[in-house]
């Protein structure tokens, strides 16, 4: 504990000595503060022998990682893929027309087709179809990469979004951000290399969604609402 300390050499009985000034503070224990830090380096050191023993039996990638960090942006109701990088001619040339087949036994035949509203035009050397809705993504069109492939034969929201993030609809299955947490790792012992920023929403999905499933279960997400 710091003691109030005084300017004056006056050691008169009773004399109220002033109060310990904040650079007077940092002064008397910057020494302080230098060994309690030297003494975690050292306790580290002490230790790193069995750590890395212990780290060196953790399951590891059978490849070198090329990428040093992702972010997965899920936008949960977001723009619709006719509306933004996937155009469908057949949906526009079916604009407004009846809908009269379905393999979805819950649609009716009243309902309408629904082209997109937005213009598509090709962007950059690959050529890449964006919507109008997208003028400065446009200009990197060769920087990206548009994956039209994926499709989901699940009508169900929850069931699909499970299936977004694990490439399954049953639960138990690991996340896409733990196979990444697992192929990469986190940069700071201290910080986990999996974060997931919820807004305090749970997706349609589940929890599940975020599970590490068959991995070790410091690859599952943590969230932060």
């Amino acid at each position: 504990m710091l003691l109030p300390t005084s300017n004056s050499r006056c050691s008169c009985p009773g004399r109220q000595t002033a109060p310990t000034t904040r650079r007077e503070m940092l002064a008397a224990s910057a020494s302080g503060f230098g060994l309690v830090a030297l003494a975690g380096l050292i306790g580290k050191n002490a230790i790193a022998g069995p750590a890395d023993a212990a780290a060196s039996k953790l399951p590891k990638p059978h490849f070198a990682p090329r990428a040093k960090n992702v972010i997965f942006c899920f936008m949960d109701g977001g723009v619709s893929h006719v509306d933004s990088f996937d155009p469908k001619p057949k949906l526009t040339e079916l604009d407004n027309k009846p809908f009269t087949e379905s393999k979805n036994p819950t649609a009716n035949g009243n309902r309408l087709w629904l082209g997109s509203p937005w213009k598509f035009s090709q962007h950059g050397q690959s050529g890449m179809p964006i919507s109008s809705l997208f003028p400065h993504i446009a200009t990197c069109a060769d920087e990206l990469a548009v994956v039209r492939s994926m499709k989901a034969d699940l009508p169900i929201h929850s069931t699909g979004v499970l299936f977004l993030h694990t490439g399954s609809n049953n639960a138990g299955r690991p996340s896409l951000g733990s196979w990444v947490n697992y192929g990469l790792g986190s940069e700071n012992e201290n910080l986990p290399g999996f974060v997931v920023l919820s807004f305090g929403v749970v997706p349609c999905g589940g929890m599940e969604t975020y599970s590490a499933g068959f991995l070790p279960a410091n690859q599952q997400a943590t969230l932060f609402a």
